[in-house]
């Protein structure tokens, strides 16, 4: 436990340049949540109140695909690293019909009893009823979430994290841009929540792109 090999200066920067870029990628993507409330706080308590239980409710409707997301980014890997890189694509339709299918039906649940699931989070009766809109645009989301986080976490896995960290930057550049405009607008909750949609919407196209290009494959030549 306590003997340890010659440092490897060349290992930690191998380690270094594959990891920093993942450090950044979540600090754009925490850093974009965290102004998206600030906005919303901006806008009044009522609105932050339905707010955080929206997003209380979409945690917890993600759940599942997080733990596809991780999967895929472990297979993903797995698969290069036993040279089979022919069979990535494969793999990733394979578990985003496994995670479309899991999120549909948590989304057809929460569809047909959607006061009860949005109870969870509070029992005012106002609040629920105000969060309706916004909880009907997060199950767009979250179907559009199912399968962009696998096509992400896809392009994570073939050692291109640089990509994933540009992909992240462009993604929120347009999500802050969006989330503006609608400031200057006299618009509902919901509608900022239609934000998620774009979000979600553009790095499921940016990622498919990317991996589709096949450019990943240099990366493990």
């Amino acid at each position: 436990l306590f003997r340890f090999k010659e440092f490897s200066k060349a290992s930690v920067m191998k380690i270094l340049n594959l990891s920093a870029p993942i450090v950044l990628q979540y600090l754009f993507s925490m850093g974009g949540w965290f102004i998206f409330f600030l906005v919303i706080e901006r806008l009044g308590k009522h609105q932050l109140a339905i707010s955080s239980v929206i997003r209380n409710t979409i945690v917890i409707m993600m759940m599942p695909i997080w733990a596809y997301f991780t999967a895929a980014n472990s297979m993903v890997s797995n698969e290069i690293g036993q040279g089979k890189s022919d069979e990535v694509w494969t793999l990733v339709k394979k578990i985003i019909k496994l995670s479309v299918l899991s999120i549909g039906i948590i989304i057809i649940i929460c569809l047909i009893i959607p006061e009860k699931i949005l109870s969870i989070s509070t029992s005012n009766p106002d609040i629920i009823l105000d969060a309706l809109p916004s909880f009907y645009v997060i199950c767009i989301a979250c179907f559009l979430f199912s399968i962009s986080a696998i096509l992400l976490s896809a392009v994570s896995g073939t050692g291109a994290t640089k990509v994933t960290m540009i992909i992240e930057f462009i993604i929120i550049t347009l999500y802050l841009s969006y989330l503006y405009l609608l400031t200057r607008l006299d618009v509902s909750i919901a509608v900022f929540w239609t934000g998620e949609i774009l979000y979600w919407l553009t790095m499921g196209i940016m990622s498919f792109l990317y991996l589709r290009s096949n450019r990943w494959k240099k990366i493990i030549l």
